[in-house]
């Protein structure tokens, strides 16, 4: 990664740090929070003060996940190695997604860019819970049906591709009988 040697005394730190069970323990925590959160706040209508500590405590859980990724690819690397960030786990891919998708929300509303009102990439941070429950034996099943469609993501990605082509066609087909 960058400037981190394999012997660099920064990503071996980071290293140990990310494979901690403690860390591991401190971001499932924090992640659990963070989807409390986004229950709350989906569900509520209020204006009060209590809406500004849910926005505080949301930003406090967002920077520990950017800390979470950022510690992660300095300790794995980003993208060369087979087994870097990216492509060891599709929970980082999920993860990076998920980062950036926080990101463009944040610059959204920091810049008052014109997005739908209703849009929010909150509700699929939940997404995230797939993660501290594949690590648990008992969700064995669930582990097995998440590797599945991520094996056939692919396949099921050209039959919606195939779906949408075919409502367009019958939607200009309409449009031009019926106009």
């Amino acid at each position: 990664f960058g400037g981190f040697s394999r012997r660099s005394l920064m990503r071996r730190k980071c290293f140990q740090l990310v494979n901690s069970s403690f860390t591991q323990l401190f971001f499932l925590v924090f992640n659990l929070l963070s989807l409390a959160i986004i229950a709350v706040d989906l569900t509520s209508d209020q204006a009060d003060g209590s809406m500004e500590i849910l926005i505080y405590l949301d930003l406090a859980c967002i920077s520990v996940f950017a800390f979470e990724v950022a510690i992660s690819v300095v300790a794995y690397g980003f993208w060369q190695q087979p087994t870097c960030y990216l492509r060891s786990s599709h929970y980082h891919r999920l993860d990076m997604a998920i980062g950036i998708g926080i990101l463009v929300e944040i610059l959204q509303e920091r810049f008052g860019w014109d997005l739908p009102s209703n849009f929010s990439i909150r509700p699929f941070r939940i997404l995230r819970l797939f993660k501290p429950m594949i690590a648990l034996q008992m969700f064995a099943p669930v582990r097995a049906i998440l590797s599945t469609l991520a094996i056939g993501a692919a396949q099921m990605m050209t039959v919606f591709m195939m779906l949408f082509f075919f409502a367009i066609v019958f939607a200009i087909f309409g449009m031009a009988v019926y106009s």
